[in-house]
C-alpha cells in the first residue's frame, strides 16, 4: 500500500536538492550589462521635420491620386506577387512555431497499447516452457513539466514576438510593392508625356523643314537650315522610338512587380494619376513614427524577442521539475488483461539538473546577449534612418516647389511670346518660321514642367512610404 506522505516527500527532497544549486546558478546565469534602444525623443529632428500639420497616410494611400487604374493595379499586386505570397508564408511559418511552443507548456497525456507473443525455452525455467505466453498492455502516460524559472514562458513570448514581427513583415514588403509600382506608374506617366512632347516637336520640324525647302527652291535661301532641320528631325524621330521603348519597359517592369507576365504590362494604359502635393508631415512625427512604420515595428519586435530569448538562457541554468504519471492494464495472458487485477499506475516527481555543461551553457548566454545587442543596434539604426529620410524629402519637396514654380512661369511666358508670334504672323509682320521657333519653344517649356511635375509626384509618394503608408502598430501606443 502506498503511503499518502510518499509523494510529499519526494516533491521537497527534489525541491531541495534544486534549490541548492540556485546560489551558485544565478551567479553563472548573471548577464553583463545589456544595452537599451534610444529613447525617440533623444534624436534632435524638431527644425529638420518643420511642416504644415497634416494627417498620417491612410491604409489606401495611392488612392489621392485619383486613378482608377492605378488602384486596380495594385490591388492585383498586393494578391499576387511572390514577394508577398512569401512574407505571408514567414508569417504562417511563425504562427505555426508559436502554436507549438503554446502546446508544449501544457500537460501531455499520450496513449499506448502493445500487444506481445514469447515462446520460452524448453532449457529456460518457466512456468509454461516450450509454449507461446502472450502478454498485453494499454496504459495513458501523463507528464507536466513545471515552468518554475519561466524558460517555457521565455520561449512562448520569444515565439509571439517573432511571429508579430513576421506581420510587421507582411506590412512592409505590401507598403515597398505598393510604393514600387506607384512610382514606376509615375514614370510611365512621365513618359506618356514626353512622347506627347516629341511629337509636337516632330510636327514642329517637319513643317519647318518644308517650309526651307520650299525656301530653297525659290533660290531664296541655301541648304544648310534645311539639312541642319533635318538632321534634328531624324534626332527626333529617334527619340520618339526610344521613349516608346521605354514605356513599353516600364509597362514590363510594372506587370513584373504584379507577379504577371508581360503581356499584362501591354493592358496599362497611359495614366491619369497627377497631383502635386504641398510638404506637411503630422503632428509629433518623430513620437508616433515608431508605430506608423513597418519596418520600425518589425525592428522593435526582433529586439523583444532577442531579450525574450536571454531570459530562456537564463532559465537553462536553473532545475527542470517535471511531474509523470502512468496508469492502465497489464497483464500477462490477454483474456485476463481487462481484469481488476490488471491495474497498473505509477507517478512521481522528476528533476534534471546540468552539472557538467555550466560552460556551455555560458557560452549560449553570451551569444544570445550579443544578438540581443545587435538587435538594439540594428533598431537604432533603422530610426535614425527613417528620421533622415523623412527629412530629406522634405528638403527636396520644398526646394523642388521652388523649381516647379520657376517651370511654370518658363512655360506661360513662352506660351505667351508663342501667341504673340502667331499674331505678328497673321498681321504679315512675321515669318511663319519665327511662329514655329516660338512654338519649339513653348514645347520645350512644356516638357520640362511635365518632368519635374513627374518629380514632385515621385517625392510624395517617396513622403508616402516614409511615413509608413497608412500602417498602424495596436502594440505601440501613441
Amino acid at each position: 500500500m502506498i503511503d499518502a506522505r510518499s509523494p510529499r516527500r519526494w516533491i521537497l527532497g527534489l525541491l531541495w536538492a534544486g534549490l541548492g544549486t540556485i546560489g551558485l546558478n544565478q551567479t553563472m546565469a548573471a548577464t553583463a550589462t545589456l544595452p537599451v534602444p534610444k529613447a525617440v525623443d533623444s534624436y534632435a529632428s524638431t527644425q529638420s521635420l518643420l511642416s504644415t500639420p497634416s494627417s498620417w497616410p491612410g491604409a489606401r494611400w495611392w488612392t489621392r491620386y485619383g486613378d482608377p487604374q492605378l488602384d486596380g493595379l495594385i490591388d492585383e499586386a498586393l494578391a499576387n506577387a511572390p514577394d508577398i505570397a512569401a512574407a505571408r508564408a514567414r508569417l504562417t511559418q511563425a504562427a505555426a512555431i508559436a502554436g507549438q511552443t503554446a502546446a508544449d507548456q501544457h500537460p501531455s497525456v499520450t496513449a499506448n497499447a502493445d500487444v506481445s507473443a514469447e515462446k520460452a525455452s524448453v532449457n529456460m525455467p518457466a512456468s509454461r516452457p516450450g509454449n507461446w505466453q502472450h502478454a498485453g498492455e494499454a496504459t495513458l502516460d501523463f507528464r507536466w513539466e513545471l515552468d518554475f524559472w519561466g524558460r517555457q514562458r521565455a520561449q512562448l513570448a520569444q515565439a509571439i514576438s517573432e511571429r508579430e514581427a513576421r506581420r510587421a513583415e507582411v506590412a512592409q514588403a505590401s507598403l515597398t510593392l505598393s510604393s514600387a509600382i506607384v512610382s514606376a506608374y509615375a514614370d510611365l506617366a512621365q513618359r506618356f508625356a514626353e512622347r506627347d512632347a516629341q511629337q509636337q516637336s516632330t510636327r514642329v520640324l517637319t513643317q519647318q523643314e518644308a517650309l526651307q525647302r520650299q525656301r530653297v527652291s525659290a533660290g531664296m535661301d541655301n541648304q544648310v537650315a534645311m539639312l541642319q532641320t533635318q538632321n534634328r528631325l531624324a534626332q527626333a524621330e529617334a527619340e520618339t522610338a526610344r521613349i516608346d521603348a521605354g514605356i513599353a519597359e516600364t509597362q514590363h517592369q510594372i506587370a513584373a512587380l504584379m507577379g504577371a507576365g508581360p503581356d499584362r504590362g501591354q493592358a496599362i494604359r497611359r495614366p491619369s494619376a497627377r497631383m502635386l502635393v504641398a510638404y506637411a508631415l503630422p503632428s509629433q512625427v518623430t513620437l508616433n513614427l515608431i508605430g506608423r512604420r513597418p519596418d520600425l515595428t518589425a525592428a522593435r519586435l526582433r529586439v523583444v524577442a532577442h531579450r525574450q530569448h536571454i531570459d530562456e538562457r537564463q532559465a537553462a541554468f536553473y532545475p527542470d521539475i517535471s511531474l509523470s504519471g502512468l496508469l492502465g492494464l497489464q497483464s500477462v495472458g490477454l483474456n485476463v488483461l481487462t481484469q481488476r487485477g490488471s491495474l497498473t499506475a505509477s507517478y512521481g516527481p522528476a528533476v534534471s539538473l546540468p552539472l557538467f555543461d555550466r560552460d556551455g551553457l555560458r557560452a549560449q548566454l553570451r551569444d544570445a546577449e550579443a544578438s540581443y545587442a545587435e538587435s538594439v543596434a540594428d533598431y537604432d539604426r533603422c530610426v535614425a534612418q527613417a528620421l533622415r529620410v523623412i527629412a530629406d524629402v522634405g528638403a527636396e519637396i520644398n526646394a523642388h516647389q521652388r523649381i516647379l514654380a520657376q517651370r511654370q512661369a518658363a512655360r506661360n511666358a513662352t506660351a505667351a511670346a508663342r501667341d504673340i508670334a502667331r499674331q505678328r504672323f497673321a498681321l504679315g509682320i512675321d515669318a511663319y518660321l519665327d511662329v514655329l521657333a516660338s512654338e519649339q519653344d513653348a514645347i520645350d517649356s512644356e516638357r520640362d514642367l511635365a518632368q519635374q511635375e513627374a518629380v514632385a509626384l515621385k517625392l510624395d509618394i517617396a513622403l508616402q512610404k516614409a511615413l509608413g503608408g497608412g500602417y498602424a502598430d495596436p502594440a505601440t501606443p501613441n
